[in-house]
């Protein structure tokens, strides 16, 4: 018997969306977590939700396939600022308050 999640038509698109988002806060170096720990977790979010609503995932993913390391997200990606304001958040010391990223 299918688990309900896996009959549901958009299953396979959220999961692939929410897989880019990650990857792409991996190969940026971003900690694991530090979004979430920020905001109590809106921004997180509101960027996976702009993740999961993206029409440009194909070209996120040649983008990705032609990266190993990243400095920036891509220009195309909705989430250049909150990627950008996560990078800024990682180098300050953990007991300053992070802006939302």
């Amino acid at each position: 018997m299918r688990k309900a999640t896996q009959t549901w038509p958009q299953f396979r698109s959220v999961f692939r969306q929410s897989h880019r988002f990650d990857e792409v806060r991996r190969r940026l170096g971003l900690p694991a977590g530090l979004a979430e720990r920020l905001e109590a977790g809106e921004a997180v979010a509101q960027a996976r939700r702009l993740c999961v609503e993206c029409r440009d995932g194909r070209k996120c993913d040649r983008w990705l396939e032609a990266s190993i390391a990243l400095a920036a997200p891509p220009l195309f990606c909705p989430n250049t600022r909150f990627f950008g304001a996560c990078a800024a958040n990682a180098t300050k010391p953990p007991e300053t308050p992070g802006k939302p990223c």
